[in-house]
């Protein structure tokens, strides 16, 4: 499997090039840019009274219950989350009557209600995004003409936004190697990786890359141990995890984001519970996921740290049940 290695940005301090570090939960990060934070958000997704469009949040380094920090735009069933650390972002979601939303949204990392961040051209839902502090990027979804619930498509293309010098216009990226829809995405400073996905008549174990910096086409990276949709995952500035999913609703697998090749085993969802669609995010030490749907719409939240291997652990509990929901870190 091939790569390309993508070269420093001379002159962009904080963002992979420059000599400054960045400074942020505590650790610093000379040159990688910022794309987590202190805190963990749980948003939008679905729950037993209908769709939702709350933002639960927690202190990843402290175990406790979530509590409400605010509302998106707009109700995000399939939603999808990034963040640039000082702002988090939410991608579409459906509502109550199935309309897909064509709303980016946007809030701070330290928490309160959302904002329009940008429009995408068509209704979205089910979408993988990563962000390297500078650049937004989703890869695949399902669409619809906006306010339509019944022309829907998958797709393959991968579009990003610049969130640093206030440029919110659409740019094409490159695409996928395949449809894709219900993928999870992450990514370390350099690289953004795209996990699994729906498939008829079976699931993708497919695992693919871009270079932020670089538009093309997204590459090989690997096989996931298991084809799985709906998962979520987070990571460190070396290690993406993945967590649940539609065919492996316990188990829980990482990547080496330098290092292409195949996922390896991490361990299981801990305290005997099964998910997919829960909301993942991580300040690169500790990965924190909660909800998502089990024979019912789920209210814990469960914890791992990143550089080890182990089941996950109690970390508390939702404010909302919810499934379907999307994750992401700021502060």
């Amino acid at each position: 499997m091939n790569y390309i290695k993508m070269s420093p940005l001379v002159g962009l301090s904080g963002y992979g090039g420059g000599t400054s570090s960045h400074t942020f939960a505590g650790l610093s990060y000379g040159g990688t840019g910022k794309w987590t934070g202190a805190y963990g958000y749980i948003h939008g997704g679905g729950s037993s009274g209908g769709e939702l469009n709350n933002i639960q949040k927690v202190t990843i380094q402290t175990t406790g219950n979530a509590t409400d920090s605010g509302d998106l735009t707009n109700l995000a069933k399939r939603a999808c989350g990034a963040s640039s650390g000082d702002y988090c972002f939410n991608f579409g979601g459906v509502d109550d009557n199935v309309l897909a939303s064509d709303k980016i949204c946007k809030w701070s990392g330290t928490g309160g209600n959302a904002s329009t961040f940008a429009t995408m051209t068509k209704g979205g839902r089910s979408i993988a995004a990563c962000c390297d502090g500078k650049r937004l990027v989703r890869g695949g979804g399902t669409f619809s003409e906006t306010g339509s619930p019944n022309t829907n498509w998958k797709e393959d293309t991968i579009e990003y936004w610049d969130t640093e010098d206030g440029n919110v216009a659409l740019t094409d990226f490159g695409n996928l190697s395949a449809v894709v829809s219900g993928a999870a995405g992450t990514n370390s400073a350099t690289r953004g990786v795209f996990m699994g996905s729906w498939g008829s008549p079976t699931n993708s174990n497919e695992i693919q890359y871009i270079t932020f910096q670089q538009e093309s086409n997204a590459t090989d990276f690997g096989d996931l141990t298991t084809p799985r949709s709906i998962s979520r995952a987070a990571g460190s500035e070396t290690r993406g995890v993945l967590v649940g999913g539609n065919g492996d609703t316990d188990g829980i697998e990482y990547i080496t984001f330098d290092t292409t090749g195949n996922a390896t085993s991490f361990g299981t969802i801990g305290n005997n519970r099964t998910c997919y669609g829960a909301g993942a995010s991580s300040d690169l030490s500790r990965m924190i996921f909660g909800g998502g749907w089990a024979d019912g719409y789920g209210d814990w939240i469960e914890y791992l740290t990143i550089g080890t291997t182990g089941n996950s652990s109690d970390f508390g509990d939702l404010h909302t049940s919810c499934a379907n929901t999307g994750g992401c870190s700021g502060g």
